[in-house]
């Protein structure tokens, strides 16, 4: 079975604005909902499309294809077993500085360098548990500026990079392993 996928412009997201009053209201009126609907303030009167280029900066392949294996439904048991919530800060308390640390893009386009450098940090803090566990914050704002050019997959601060270099450049300074462009799918060394 194939899909057609809408193809978007830049145009469709500059026409629609970001502040919708009646969904927030739906949402806010609704007497089975669990939350209160809010837009920030800094969204205020901005369309789509202008906060898609301030502040979306993940550079996607558009030839790129997740082929992810099927899911299989857990069974009522296991369901009836998961817990119903989760904290990492609970899960592991000695890394709550790092997984608990919330960090602000603000209106730069680096969700790619955030996104990356947190996890990692939170992954290298989780995984090192002894007297010498990891408690320094990565520097999102190195992995920004400084994953740029064919090492890392010609990502560009705040106008968008690639996620996977950026992991890839951090391993590099952390482990000292060498990182070819290649490994980020690139042509060009």
């Amino acid at each position: 079975m194939t899909h057609s996928l809408k193809q978007w412009v830049d145009e469709d997201f500059d026409g629609e604005h970001v502040w919708n009053p009646e969904l927030i209201a739906s949402i806010n009126n609704d007497p089975e909902s669990t939350w209160t609907a809010a837009l920030p303030k800094p969204f205020e009167g901005l369309t789509i499309g202008q906060i898609r280029k301030s502040r979306l900066g993940a550079v996607v392949d558009p030839d790129h294809v997740y082929e992810l294996t099927p899911k299989v439904c857990p069974s009522n048991d296991v369901a009836a077993a998961l817990p119903t919530d989760f904290s990492s800060i609970d899960a592991w308390p000695y890394c709550a500085s790092i997984t608990g640390h919330i960090r602000d893009q603000s209106s730069c386009g680096s969700c790619w360098a955030f996104g990356s450098t947190e996890a990692f940090n939170d992954r290298l803090c989780i995984s090192n548990v002894s007297s010498s566990t990891f408690l320094q914050l990565l520097s999102t704002e190195d992995t920004a500026a400084c994953c740029s050019g064919a090492s890392c997959g010609f990502s560009n601060g705040c106008n968008g990079g690639y996620g996977l270099c950026a992991n890839l450049r951090i391993l590099e300074c952390v482990h000292s392993v060498s990182v070819q462009a290649a490994d980020c799918g690139l042509g060009v060394v």
